[in-house]
């Protein structure tokens, strides 16, 4: 957990906010029955947003600002409200704490915990480093320390606290009152997830299980830590149905490029197009077989591979004129016929052959590639193969096919392709 929230943190610290960049801090208010929220978005160097609830006597603080210049304009804002703050509550921003001295704050346990580890330390240190002293990082002492699943009242509004569902993070989640729910990522309409929230396939299961808390709940204002820090039932429903999206491809594919193609295809318009290259590079990491030598080259041929694969979904013919050698001597063996050259493979493999279907998605399994030294290699794999005529006929055909590779120039190509149907093994077949 420490680690997480540590590599979180620092990620975060090293981002950009390049959205943000020429956006003049902003105050808001939101009125519900017995309080009104305040929301101050500072869009610092890392876009934190701090909350206070006005009751009718007094204040609570929600995620202090910690840098300066924020920390000033947060507390000048503050004070003209005239009223006495309660109490401090801290979830996941254990920072700018120091203008605080008199009044009473409050952290969770988890996170609590998490603040005398080395890790929170070297966070702290991190931030010193890279922000040139900018922050307020010194670590105070709080006045209490509360469970994770905490309720309690201040001036007549109830605040309830529960653990994150996403792993690896400290902070709470808070309800307050019936309408308002804090977590440290608020939802967003039309942008793909946060690379800072979502590293594996249960993060994504524990950002769809408090979005759905959330929305069984019926809360209809929603708060985060960073950016805008406000969103509604618009943005919660969105994210529900990203989620779910987002799970169900990264379960049906094997690579991080496969992973940003679908999901761009499910959401066209969506913004943050770093940020889920990023999310993809998480769930889908190069191993150390990936990076170590000769696997680079197995690698290199897989994504060949799928290319190939492209580029008969697609009739693509500039892609398959890439990875195809353009020797006259390659060839290529199917069924329908014998092909030798580029020329002859495009106009009757891929034009002729691929050509009489409307739509056509081959998917390739069961790889296995071997190496012949620097600059050749051969293999060989399993397929589907869905398609649809263009009289709307669909069929489903299966097969095996060996392919042979060599390096040109320092980039791999096909020189020779055999593909057959699945085997028979019937009283006088196969012959």
């Amino acid at each position: 957990m420490k680690k997480t929230i540590l590599a979180i943190t620092v990620t975060l610290a090293l981002v950009t906010v390049s959205g943000f960049a020429e956006t003049k801090a902003m105050f808001s208010t939101d009125k519900f029955d017995n309080f009104t929220l305040h929301t101050y978005a500072s869009f610092d160097a890392m876009a934190d947003v701090s909350f206070i609830v006005e009751g009718k006597k007094s204040l609570v603080i929600i995620e202090p600002q910690a840098f300066k210049g924020k920390v000033e304009e947060f507390t000048a804002y503050t004070e003209k409200l005239g009223k006495p703050i309660k109490k401090v509550l801290v979830s996941f921003h254990a920072a700018g704490l120091k203008v605080y001295e008199n009044e009473h704050k409050v952290i969770a346990k988890p996170m609590a915990d998490f603040m005398k580890s080395d890790a929170a330390k070297g966070m702290l240190a991190f931030f010193d480093e890279t922000f040139k002293g900018a922050m307020d990082t010194e670590i105070v002492e709080f006045d209490e320390s509360i469970d994770a699943s905490t309720s309690f009242t201040v001036d007549g509004v109830t605040y309830k606290l529960e653990l994150t569902s996403l792993p690896g993070m400290p902070g709470v989640n808070i309800a307050i009152g019936k309408n308002v729910y804090y977590q440290h990522f608020a939802p967003a309409k039309g942008y793909h997830a946060s690379k800072n929230q979502i590293d594996s396939i249960a993060a994504i299961d524990g950002a769809l299980a408090d979005a759905n808390k959330a929305r069984k709940a019926g809360y209809t204002l929603l708060l985060g830590s960073h950016g805008y820090g406000k969103a509604g039932i618009e943005d919660l429903d969105f994210q529900i149905a990203y989620l779910k999206t987002m799970k169900r491809i990264a379960s049906n594919v094997k690579t991080a490029k496969e992973f940003v193609a679908q999901m761009n295809v499910a959401y066209p318009e969506c913004k943050g197009e770093d940020d889920l290259e990023q999310i993809a590079e998480k769930l889908f990491p190069p191993t150390n077989f990936e990076k170590s030598e000769p696997n680079k080259k197995i690698v290199e041929i897989h994504k060949l591979i799928e290319d190939y694969a492209n580029s008969v979904d697609r009739l693509d013919r500039e892609l398959a004129k890439s990875i195809w050698s353009q020797t006259e001597d390659i060839s290529f063996i199917q069924p329908r016929g014998h092909q030798k050259g580029f020329e002859e493979v495009w106009k009757t493999f891929y034009l002729r052959a691929m050509g009489a279907f409307s739509k056509r998605e081959l998917r390739i399994k069961d790889v296995s590639i071997r190496l012949l030294g620097d600059n050749s290699a051969w293999g060989d794999f399993y397929w589907d193969f869905y398609a649809t005529f263009k009289d709307g006929k669909k069929i489903h055909g299966t097969g095996r096919e060996t392919q042979v590779w060599k390096k040109e120039q320092g980039v791999w190509k096909i020189v020779h392709v055999h593909y057959s149907n699945m085997p028979v093994t019937g009283e006088r077949e196969g012959f």
